[in-house]
């Protein structure tokens, strides 16, 4: 039975299940667990968003971490890490933080 979070299995298994090497893949997180299986799973595009719970635990490794997605009347705030295009999570805004982090 596969271990779960901080293991990477579920990570893991989606990406064999789908044919996808790490590079080719991007992960939402909202805790340090979920970070931690990401980053162990080979995934190196993580973008992060806070909740009430979670905004004091640390998100080393995350491309970005932000206080929410963003709505039109109501931009997101990058709390940490490289810089969104825009001030919502689009996705357009993702693959070039995917581009960024694996040039």
């Amino acid at each position: 039975m596969p271990a779960k979070k901080p293991a990477p299995d579920i990570y893991v298994w989606a990406m064999q299940q789908m044919g996808l090497n790490p590079d080719q893949c991007l992960a939402l997180e909202d805790s340090d667990n979920g970070v931690k299986s990401v980053l162990d799973s080979g995934i190196r595009s993580l973008v992060v968003t806070v909740n009430g719970y979670t905004k004091n635990q640390d998100f080393s490794g995350a491309t970005v971490v932000l206080d929410n997605l963003g709505e039109p009347d109501s931009p997101c705030q990058r709390i940490m890490g490289s810089k969104l295009l825009g001030d919502m999570v689009n996705l357009q805004g993702l693959k070039a933080l995917h581009d960024h982090v694996w040039r």
